[in-house]
């Protein structure tokens, strides 16, 4: 699970960059965790043989997890540019 949150911590900070210095806002909030989900599957190349499986089945299960929930054809943000 560490590895999960350190994907997810990085993921949120390029996007955060990303918004702050290019003003480029994610249409969707999703945006961060497919980041995410990519960052895992990249770094799963780099880990043990034991610890590939374990990343497979944490990847596996957020793909399942993003599937299922209903998104909103339009998302709404309090996010200003100023």
């Amino acid at each position: 699970m560490l590895i999960f949150f350190a994907a997810l911590s990085w993921a949120i900070w390029k996007n955060r960059n990303s918004m702050v210095i290019q003003k480029v806002f994610p249409a969707n909030p999703d945006v961060v965790l497919y980041n995410a989900i990519t960052l895992l599957q990249m770094w799963r190349e780099l880990t043990k043989d034991a610890d590939k499986i374990q990343s497979s089945k944490i990847v596996e299960g957020l793909e399942t997890w993003i599937s299922k929930l209903d998104r909103l054809q339009t998302f709404n943000s309090e996010i200003a540019i100023l």
